[in-house]
C-alpha cells in the first residue's frame, strides 16, 4: 500500500483545503491518509494550531515520535527530533511533492508509491469528485455551545445571509500587520455594499448574520441596522469552530478573501445557495485565481 502524508499549516480554512486534497489523493491510491500536524506549526507567527481533530475526518496523525515510527515505513527516510517547545520536526529526504503553482494542477492526481505533500491546494477541482464524502467527514464532532442551537434554528427558518469580515490578519495592531496586509490586503466597503445590493435584489426578507475575527470592530463600523445579528462567540471555548458551525448553516454568503469563509460557503448544502466572493483575493494581481472559485459563485 502507498503512503500519503500531507503537511498541515495555516488556519482552519487552509487545513481544510489540505485535508480535502489529501483525502482525494489517498482515495485515488487506496491508501490511508496521514496528517503531519506538527511540522507546519512550529514557526507560525499567528500561533495557529491544528484544528482538524474537531471534525469527523478520516486520517491518522503524526502526533509523537512513537506514533511516527510505527506509521512511517523505512522506505521514507525520516528523522525525528524533540525541540524546545515539545513539538516534533520531521525531515523527509525524498518523495516530497511541493505545490508549484497556485491554480489547479491535474498532474498531481495520480498514483504514488509513497509521497509527502506540501502546499495550499486551494481549488475544489482537486476534490470535487469526493464532495459527498467530504460533506460527511467535515461535520463537527462536538455539539454546539451556548446560545448557538437557537441561532442555528433561526438560520434555518429565515433567508439567512452570512457576511464575513476579515480584519485581524490585515489591520490589527502589532507585529503581524505587515505580513498579512502585504499578502491579502483588506477588502473595501464598496465590495460589501455591492454584494448586499446584489443579494437583496434576489432574496426577499433577508436576515444577516455577521462573522468577523474582530466582531467588536464590526459592531461599530458596519452600516447594517435591520435584521442583523453579530455572531460573538468570544467567551466560548473553540470560538472559531463555533463561528464556523454557524456559518455553514446559512443559506446565502458574502465571503471575505478568506479560506475560512470559502469553506463556510462550500460546505453549505443548501440547494438554492448563492455565494458572492471578491475577485481580488490577494494584493498581487499576478496570481492566476481562475481555479479558486467554483463556477457558480458570483464574483465582484
Amino acid at each position: 500500500m502507498s503512503l500519503i502524508v500531507v503537511r498541515l499549516f495555516g488556519g482552519i480554512g487552509n487545513q481544510l483545503f489540505q485535508y480535502a486534497f489529501g483525502r482525494r489523493i489517498a482515495i485515488e491510491n487506496n491508501s490511508d491518509l496521514i496528517l503531519d500536524d506538527k511540522n507546519g506549526f512550529i514557526r507560525d507567527v499567528f500561533q495557529r494550531e491544528p484544528m482538524l481533530r474537531n471534525f469527523n475526518i478520516n486520517a491518522k496523525h503524526l502526533a509523537n515520535v512513537k506514533e511516527a515510527q510505527s506509521i512511517v515505513p523505512n522506505r521514507i527516510i525520516l528523522r525525528t527530533n524533540e525541540i524546545s517547545n515539545g513539538k516534533l520536526c520531521f525531515l523527509i529526504n525524498k518523495n516530497v511533492i511541493q505545490e508549484k503553482r497556485y491554480y489547479y494542477d491535474p498532474s498531481i492526481i495520480r498514483e504514488y508509491d509513497t509521497a509527502y505533500f506540501i502546499g495550499y491546494w486551494q481549488s475544489e477541482k482537486y476534490f470535487i469528485d469526493i464532495r459527498e464524502i467530504l460533506l460527511n467527514e467535515l461535520k463537527l464532532k462536538a455539539e454546539c455551545l451556548g446560545n448557538n442551537e437557537k441561532l442555528l434554528n433561526e438560520m434555518t427558518d429565515s433567508n439567512s445571509i452570512a457576511i464575513h469580515y476579515r480584519r485581524l490578519h490585515g489591520v490589527s495592531k502589532g507585529v503581524n500587520v505587515k505580513i498579512s496586509r502585504d499578502l491579502h490586503g483588506v477588502i473595501n466597503e464598496e465590495y460589501y455594499r455591492l454584494a448586499i445590493e446584489y443579494l437583496e435584489a434576489i432574496i426577499p426578507n433577508p436576515r444577516y448574520f455577521v462573522f468577523s475575527d474582530d466582531i467588536a470592530w464590526a459592531k461599530e463600523n458596519i452600516g447594517l441596522t435591520n435584521n442583523v445579528h453579530f455572531i460573538d462567540n468570544r467567551q466560548l471555548p473553540n470560538s472559531d469552530i463555533e463561528d464556523f458551525r454557524l456559518m455553514t448553516a446559512c443559506k446565502y454568503f458574502i465571503i471575505a478573501n478568506s479560506s475560512f469563509s470559502w469553506w463556510g460557503a462550500w460546505l453549505s448544502n443548501q440547494k438554492t445557495k448563492i455565494v458572492v466572493a471578491p475577485k481580488r483575493w490577494f494584493t498581487s494581481q499576478d496570481l492566476n485565481l481562475g481555479d479558486l472559485f467554483p463556477p457558480t459563485w458570483h464574483l465582484l
